[in-house]
């Protein structure tokens, strides 16, 4: 290739050249200024002192740009063909290379210096120099987040910046003004109060109470802060669904600071054992298991029943009962009997049936169930019946009811279905000690009845069907309906985990022997339905958005359902037989349905983000799923090996 011919620099401008042909500034007159600038130390000239010395170097080339070589200024030098002193860069600055273009340099794609307010060009040009906002580029973008990363506070989807967002007040540390306050009241008794078994706040009295206390000389409690932490979580859920589209962590953290402060007030309270502080406490042990803090949700269950038997809410007020004689309030008397019984379901679900973990016994609550929602909040006096069927025992004849049952409402029967659970789970923490279950008189047998003859005597507007779940909703309760259907289901298949010993891990499974190979089929089958059924009433209630599926039992549920039904169609069926592939076909739907489900309950319960990423890892497709778990040609033993081998598969992350 023929060497280009190269110009020295000279000093003259000249811009009509080709820029093809590239000058090259003269290095000897470097090394003459830097050797004269040495030598001549009593020159007259101040200029070129020992700061121009520079470093010999090999030819740079010119770019022949007016006013200066841009190549010289690159090497800390300027260039020597225009008459200027050379001076050697050291002591000053060292100019290094922008990347923020103006939006001029930019559109011409010629060099930038960079400057602010006005680049060296525009400034010379006498052009309007402006700068784009996101005028760097992607890598140094990625680097800034990298070494400076921002602050994890909740940010939402559109703009994640949580301090420009209008939604910024529900992560303050001080409570809001007073008609925000009431917005957050009425989100938590339209969303939590209803759920499980925290509606022991009589709505009317409190909403007295709250007005009292945002008074100018008046300080909040924890009970309100916490109250107000909840209900920010389904306020912001819903200005996600309507104004502006919020990320799941936003919605999860709103009301965070009030929780914590809540959470500090009890705690600095603690040897003041109060029924607010019971109730505040209660709610922080909701509040906890939402955000995914379950040690301080186990903590937090223990001081709520140390406080419930100190305040002796187990026990009747007093023998007058319908409150003839005067003393405590309806509301008030009706609000200690709902915080006992949710202490109980608090204690019962953590307890899981361990003894040792339990601290509430039944046998030592001497109060009724709960009234229905509509006497406790018009205050009307009333007698139901106790936990094991009765009335109480003090009662004048004259004033039980034909019918007490008239009386209660969904609570009581949630009431209800936690102590057969109870039952159920201590059953099966201790099977080495039970009798063979497929006995007609065994604790099997008797479970297994009980659970259905609750269930079977469930009134009409308890039961699942389309006119209950409009009513329902209507009031505000279609998500504590959900979890009373969703609790007994999941109650068959804790009771019919004996069939499937390897998926629980039980400890002292039971062996069957050959001739019960029928019994263990419909135990097997049991496990499976009440699983394809929890999907039916899950998919169903997310039609009606995610508040409905608030309550955090339910991304358990969900997830220990899926469980089972995978288990069921890899390991627990047939695969070369048509009904079993027709089971898959059906199957697969209701397994997608509850992965949606747990990704809408993300936003109200930290561990559905979790379970569901484990659920879609574990859930395959139709086609691959009949390839892997439905082989055509292997001997029985084959599909057997290959059935253990995909199973461990699918449940690896389980």
């Amino acid at each position: 290739m023929k060497k280009r011919k190269e110009r020295r620099c000279t000093g003259a401008e000249n811009t009509t050249r080709p820029r093809s042909r590239r000058s090259v500034c003269n290095t000897a007159t470097w090394r003459a200024a830097s050797y004269s600038s040495t030598s001549s130390v009593e020159t007259s000239d101040p200029e070129p002192d020992a700061k121009s010395v520079v470093p010999e170097s090999s030819q740079v080339k010119c770019d022949e740009r007016p006013n200066g070589c841009a190549n010289c200024e690159r090497v800390s030098v300027e260039c020597p063909g225009y008459g200027r002193p050379i001076v050697r860069r050291s002591d000053t600055p060292r100019a290094r290379r922008t990347y923020r273009s103006c939006a001029d340099c930019r559109l011409r794609r010629v060099r930038c210096s960079g400057e602010r307010p006005a680049c060296s060009r525009c400034r010379d040009k006498q052009l309007q120099c402006h700068y784009l906002d996101n005028s760097e580029p992607a890598w140094a973008q990625r680097l800034a987040s990298t070494l400076n990363p921002p602050e994890i506070t909740s940010p939402a989807s559109t703009e994640d910046d949580p301090d420009s967002s209008p939604l910024n007040w529900l992560r303050s540390t001080d409570l809001p003004e007073k008609a925000k306050v009431a917005v957050l009241v009425n989100n938590y008794f339209a969303h939590i109060h209803p759920i499980r078994c925290f509606a022991f706040l009589h709505r009317p009295s409190f909403l007295q109470r709250v007005d009292q206390e945002l008074a100018p000389e008046s300080s909040a409690g924890a009970l309100l802060h916490i109250i107000c932490a909840l209900g920010a979580q389904f306020y912001a859920l819903e200005c996600s669904t309507t104004t502006q589209r919020l990320s799941s962590k936003f919605i999860l953290r709103s009301g965070s600071q009030w929780a914590e402060k809540a959470y500090g007030m009890v705690l600095k309270d603690l040897d003041k054992i109060s029924v607010d502080n019971l109730m505040a406490s209660q709610l922080l042990y909701d509040y906890a298991l939402r955000v995914g803090n379950f040690t301080q949700a186990f903590m937090l269950g223990g001081i709520t029943a140390r406080m419930a038997q100190a305040l002796q809410i187990n026990l009747e007020y007093s023998t007058d009962v319908l409150c003839l004689e005067p003393g405590l309030s309806i509301s008030a008397r009706e609000a200690r009997r709902r915080l006992m019984w949710s202490c109980f379901v608090t204690d019962a679900l953590l307890g899981s049936g361990v003894d040792q973990l339990m601290l509430i016994e039944e046998r030592d609550i001497k109060i009724q169930l709960p009234c229905n929602e509509s006497r406790f909040a018009q205050e009307a006096t009333c007698v139901t019946r106790t936990l094991d069927g009765a009335v109480l025992g003090f009662l004048p004849p004259e004033i039980v009811p034909v019918a007490p049952d008239e009386n209660m409402g969904i609570m009581a029967s949630f009431i209800q279905h936690i102590r057969i659970r109870k039952q159920v789970l201590r059953y099966i923490k201790h099977l080495d000690k039970a009798m063979s279950p497929w006995l007609p008189n065994s604790e099997f047998a008797m479970l297994d009845k009980a659970c259905w003859d609750w269930y079977n005597s469930l009134p009409k507007n308890l039961q699942w069907s389309p006119s209950t779940i409009y009513a329902r909703k209507a009031s505000s309760q279609l998500g504590a309906l959900v979890l009373l259907h969703c609790s007994h289901y999941q109650t068959l298949c804790d009771l019919y985990r004996l069939g499937a010993p390897a998926l629980f891990k039980l400890r002292s499974a039971i062996e069957f022997p050959p001739e019960q190979s029928e019994f263990l089929q419909k135990m097997r089958l049991d496990l499976y339905e009440p699983a394809r059924t929890m999907a039916t009433i899950i998919s169903e209630a997310e039609t009606h958005g995610p508040h409905v599926l608030s309550d955090t039992w339910l991304p358990t549920i969900t997830y220990d359902s899926s469980r089972i039904m995978l288990y069921y169609l890899t390991q627990l069926i047939e695969p070369r037989e048509q009904k079993s592939k027709d089971l898959v076909v059906q199957t697969i739907p209701y397994l997608e349905s509850k992965i949606r489900a747990l990704k809408a309950m993300q936003s109200l319960n930290a561990v559905s983000e979790r379970l569901a990423r484990k659920s879609k890892l574990q859930t395959p497709d139709e086609t691959s799923f009949q390839m892997t778990c439905i082989p055509q040609n292997q001997t029985k033993q084959g599909d057997r090996a290959q059935q253990e081998s995909r199973l461990r598969a699918h449940l690896t992350t389980y």
